[in-house]
């Protein structure tokens, strides 16, 4: 299989559907550059597995056969593996689990690449081999984003790049970064995303990889998808063709012909849309890759309807559905549904109806803005053609105020992802290509957002014609999402109630025990917090209360997690932090504090804390035995005279 249908790696950015291909063919080059380790280093260990029964592997063949061929190169793995001992040629076997890793990336197979990646960090800590112990580290990363586990994902890619940062290597460190850059991406947090995969591109540079130059060109093609620049998009993937040779390279070939089929299906140019998604199709029959035809042959089927070819498109659909359900590719039975009640409802055959009500099951099973969207568009046109123009306008209405809503988002993000790019890259290069891309690119983009606003104002002068039902169903949604996110947040001060932090120490205790990674946990308190709302009343205590909150917030790490334990006390989450940080996090906070003391100036209100933290060890090791030590070294720092801390 080929990484067509890698959507669990992907976030609906954009309402186009090629760019989630550019996403998976970014992605892609970030696994494929996690080559193997040079092989100079292993050189003194490989006489123990060179035996007349078992010779070593060629590690970088077999690396490059993980391109076309990744379930041969994991059966000769295997093999390899089951016939030597993991103790006794260590670094052999690392390598052998990486190719896996690898393979098993292409191959989306999240189960194994989870087995293989945590056998091999395993392996890697056993016998201090830190670089190996980045790698896969990395590749666990990009498991928990599979698996929507954010906040592990951030601390294993921030712990890889640490360790590569140790070992010096630029191939891993460029590999951590993009890693990290990937899973800051899928968090949504595009700014810092943007720097860490600026750092990979500076490594490339130094590098002279023409891989990775490969995977530079797959993401500023990605950023000009997310900012609606399409043409621009398509014109840098067309650069990664000439990079790509079709002997080694011939899956990459077929996935970057397909997102250009697309790219130019989307923009209305049809012939050259189908010259290319022929393209990816007939090297997808050289590969017997039925899931790459199929993709094919579904954008063929678009391209077919959108030429009122409807006897083509049924052709092209009965090829490709079979397959979406074989591997279950939920996305694309979505999809094939809808185009498939299009397609009837013009022809007046088939049940369009029945293809409706699958489509609308699998969007209430996905549950995102952008598949609600496509479905009422469909259902629109599909009711049009049935000449059921009631239920037309229904579904219409329905439509604009969903795409308005998601309209309105994509703007906001387009804008704030091309300022922070270029806002990054200012004063840092001297590339007079990237100021001119820059120059061209916000004019683009201004003009862009003025005829979106004017869009936007159209559609809500419509959307204020919805009936009064449709309001008040879709104000419900609002209003049941908002009491979902406040049953975990303190409603005074904004942060993690007593639930949701006890929750993340939980997850972060399992985490640091399968990492063998150290926790600290650490509880504060407000120094005769008591005094003060006796003395000056509870809406002053109130104030004190948000100001502390907002000192703590601004005063530990991304990685750390803080929120209200009860009434002054706070518990603070520190993942891979010894008994030395406390003490940097006390003053940090404590100098915030400091600051905002004027806020309370008119009180004489000097607010100061105590605090008390523990470590996880092999006595403490539950959550609540931590915290219980962490409370008695509190209780220790009050009665020493307040405002210290004790560890």
């Amino acid at each position: 299989m080929m990484f067509y249908q890698l959507y669990w790696f992907t976030k609906k950015f954009s309402v186009h559907s090629y760019s989630i291909a550019a996403l998976n063919l970014c992605v892609l080059f970030v696994l494929l550059a996690s080559q193997p380790i040079e092989a100079n280093e292993e050189n003194q260990q490989a006489s123990v597995a060179s035996t007349s029964e078992n010779q070593v592997p060629d590690w970088n063949t077999l690396y490059k056969q993980t391109r076309n061929n990744p379930k041969i190169v994991i059966a000769e793995v295997n093999h390899y593996l089951s016939n030597n001992d993991l103790t006794e040629i260590p670094l052999q076997n690392l390598k052998a689990m990486e190719i896996l890793c690898i393979a098993f990336s292409i191959l989306e197979d999240i189960v194994n690449l989870n087995v293989q990646a945590s056998n091999g960090l395993k392996l890697s800590q056993s016998t201090s081999n830190q670089k190996f112990e980045s790698v896969f580290t990395s590749h666990l990363a990009l498991v928990a984003v599979g698996d929507k586990e954010f906040q592990k994902a951030n601390t294993y890619s921030l712990r890889a790049i640490n360790l590569a940062k140790q070992q010096g290597d630029e191939r891993i460190i460029a590999f951590a970064f993009t890693t990290h850059g990937q899973v800051l991406l899928e968090k949504g947090a595009y700014q810092a995303a943007l720097v860490y995969f600026t750092k990979g591109y500076e490594i490339a540079l130094k590098r002279k990889d023409n891989l990775a130059m490969v995977e530079n060109l797959s993401d500023i093609s990605v950023v000009y998808a997310h900012l609606g620049q399409r043409q621009e998009s398509l014109d840098n993937l067309e650069k990664i063709i000439s990079l790509l040779e079709e002997k080694e390279s011939a899956m990459l070939l077929s996935i970057t012909y397909y997102n250009l089929g697309v790219g130019y299906k989307e923009l209305g140019k049809h012939s050259k849309g189908q010259d290319f998604l022929t393209q990816a199709k007939l090297m997808s029959l050289q590969l017997k890759d039925d899931v790459g035809i199929a993709y094919a042959d579904y954008q063929l089927a678009v391209i077919e309807y959108n030429l009122n070819e409807f006897s083509n498109v049924q052709e092209l659909i009965q090829a490709s559905f079979p397959v979406f359900e074989k591997y279950n590719i939920t996305r694309m039975i979505f999809l094939s549904h809808l185009l498939q009640a299009r397609n009837d409802s013009m022809l007046q055959q088939g049940n369009p109806l029945k293809s409706l009500l699958k489509a609308k099951q699998l969007a209430d099973k996905i549950n995102t803005l952008r598949r609600f969207v496509g479905y009422h568009q469909s259902a629109a046109e599909t009711f049009v053609n049935l000449e059921n123009y009631k239920k037309a306008v229904v579904e219409y209405q329905t439509f604009q105020k969903l795409n308005n809503k998601l309209t309105n988002q994509n703007n906001e993000l387009a804008v704030k992802n091309m300022q922070a790019r270029f806002e990054l890259l200012k004063g840092e290069s001297e590339n007079n290509l990237l100021k001119k891309e820059k120059e061209l690119v916000e004019s683009k983009l201004e003009q862009k957002v003025s005829q979106e606003i004017i869009l936007y104002l159209a559609l809500l002068i419509t959307g204020l014609l919805i009936s009064g039902i449709i309001f008040y169903l879709f104000t419900q949604i609002l209003l049941r999402k908002r009491f979902q996110a406040m049953a975990l947040r303190d409603q005074l001060t904004g942060v993690p109630n007593r639930r949701a932090i006890l929750r993340y120490a939980e997850e972060e205790l399992k985490l640091s025990k399968a990492t063998k990674t150290p926790l600290l946990i650490a509880i504060l308190d407000i120094d005769l917090f008591k005094n003060i709302n006796d003395q000056y009343g509870h809406s002053v205590g109130d104030e004190v209360l948000k100001n502390f909150a907002t000192a703590c917030k601004n005063g530990i790490r991304e990685t750390d997690m803080f929120g209200r334990y009860g009434g002054e006390e706070w518990l603070l989450i520190m993942p891979g932090s010894s008994e030395s940080s406390v003490k940097p996090t006390f003053e940090r906070i404590n100098s915030l504090l400091k600051i905002n003391e004027n806020e309370q100036k008119e009180y004489k209100i000097k607010i100061q804390f105590s605090m008390g933290a523990s470590l996880m060890s092999n006595k403490l090791n539950t959550i609540k035995k931590i915290i219980a030590a962490a409370d008695k070294n509190l209780y220790q720092a009050k009665e020493n005279g307040r405002n210290q801390f004790i560890v």
